[in-house]
């Protein structure tokens, strides 16, 4: 492994969303491949794989900017930050392939780690570049058409929420995970229901004990103990543009995307210092 590549294990343990973070994966745009549609902007007059080439160096371009601005921030913050290898990509099709949401492929409970169980073949390579900074369990065999998300799993230990309602995560998936974790952890299941953001994460987040942010539009109902929980709630723009998916640096401290000043000013109000970062790219591309 190479330098700026060193693992989180065994170091590594995550028992809530919001308690002190010391070491975090920082995810990387350098395998990102798009087609047009995904990543903006126009090159008329080009052939589609041309446009397809220049217009994915650009949202890598911009995504790595980005990337680096949560950097920054977190370097202030003395967060130890680490970066997966990029992939070498053999199969160079249109799709989104990116390293750029680790949070949805690897997930670490308790002291840990799991790899994401996803149907797509496409994602295993990143699955692998990522495992080998934090090893996973070798639990249960998983169940034929089990999908558990990251993107879907928030820890508040004894509990783990897991949402079921997107396009990844099963309750096949969730029993899953309730058998590898043993008897200790509770796995409930948080049925959601949106046509915008596919994840648990980008519907809910939490920011202290029973305190969280989230947008109400996503739940009928929220499963106990989450229905006791004391829960911002935010506008359907800024749950469209992912603003509910701000990343805790300590109780009293979070990233929040720079654009939703209404959030911040929210957050600043219950005692949580707000720190504004641009991730619109990454917004755009649905992380």
């Amino acid at each position: 492994m190479s330098d700026g590549t060193r693992g989180l294990a065994p170091q590594s343990r995550v028992d809530d969303e919001w308690s002190r973070l010391e070491r975090v994966i920082v995810g990387s745009s350098q395998s990102l491949v798009l087609p047009p549609a995904a990543s903006g902007g126009d090159a008329g007059g080009q052939p589609a794989w041309w446009r397809r080439l220049a217009l994915g160096r650009e949202a890598r371009a911009r995504c790595e900017r980005e990337l680096g601005g949560l950097i920054e921030v977190l370097d202030s913050r003395r967060v130890d930050v680490v970066r997966p290898e990029p992939i070498a990509r053999r199969d160079r099709r249109p799709q989104v392939a990116s390293q750029l949401f680790v949070r949805d492929a690897l997930m670490i409970i308790g002291d840990v780690a799991f790899t994401a169980l996803a149907p797509n073949p496409a994602r295993r390579e990143e699955f692998a570049a990522l495992a080998s900074l934090a090893p996973p369990a070798l639990g249960p065999d998983a169940p034929q058409g089990a999908c558990l998300d990251g993107g879907d799993v928030l820890v508040d230990l004894p509990y783990v929420f897991v949402g079921i309602g997107g396009h990844r995560t099963n309750r096949a998936g969730a029993h899953y995970l309730q058998l590898a974790l043993g008897a200790g952890p509770r796995v409930v299941c948080v049925d959601f229901h949106t046509a915008g953001p596919a994840h648990l994460d980008c519907c809910l987040t939490l920011t202290g004990p029973g305190r969280g942010i989230h947008y109400r539009g996503a739940f009928q109902r929220l499963p106990p103990p989450l229905d006791g929980y004391d829960l911002l709630a935010v506008e359907r723009q800024t749950f469209e543009e992912l603003g509910v998916n701000v990343l805790m640096l300590d109780p009293g401290t979070a990233v929040v995307q720079a654009r939703h000043k209404g959030l911040r000013e929210a957050l600043e109000a219950r005692g949580i210092e707000a720190l504004g970062v641009d991730f619109t790219q990454h917004a755009n591309l649905g992380g």
